[in-house]
């Protein structure tokens, strides 16, 4: 992958001995995953995962679910009972939705480092995410993740189509990367 331009060493991806990218990988809500991206604790995710607790504060006024939701302060964070935060150590976090946009299947979730131990903040990193609009046909990607709970894993690919409309189950489409 070097030859196709990782320029990051395997050691900071996957490391079992040290910290390293998969330290960034975080569990939660039954089985997703999602990567700490701010070192205030933001935790990057796909809406789907979210979507119970999304549910449980959309209204007739609010419809969180189809229209997207963003907190500009921690006050105006969603509280989500039960929503909590698994690190790699296994001490866990109560979450608060952060944002979300059900269009790109992304949210975010926040979580306060001041309920996490010394250890569990020195045991974790934050990821470094790069931009999709840099993308490039045949460029390696690597996928980090914890599905289910199974813990981390790494794997990697090419990247092998740009802009291709997708069709969901629903109905809706969008473009995907990838």
């Amino acid at each position: 992958m070097y030859d196709m331009g990782l320029d990051i060493s395997i050691d900071k991806v996957y490391c079992p001995d040290s910290i390293s990218l998969k330290d960034a990988v975080v569990h939660f809500g039954g089985g997703c995953t999602g990567e700490i991206i701010s070192a205030e604790g933001l935790v990057l995710t796909n809406h789907h995962c979210g979507y119970s607790y999304i549910q449980q504060h959309s209204s007739v006024e609010h419809d969180y679910l189809t229209d997207g939701f963003w907190a500009m302060t921690r006050k105006e964070e969603l509280p989500c009972e039960g929503l909590t935060v698994t690190f790699i150590d296994g001490s866990e976090a109560q979450a608060q939705v952060k944002g979300l946009d059900s269009d790109m299947d992304l949210a975010v979730i926040a979580v306060s480092l001041n309920d996490l131990s010394d250890d569990t903040k020195n045991a974790i990193t934050v990821a470094t995410l790069g931009s999709s609009d840099d993308l490039k046909l045949g460029e390696p990607v690597i996928a980090i993740g914890n599905a289910l709970g199974y813990g981390q894993s790494v794997t990697n690919g090419i990247v092998s189509a740009l802009n291709r409309e997708i069709t969901l189950e629903n109905g809706s489409t969008g473009l995907e990367n990838g």
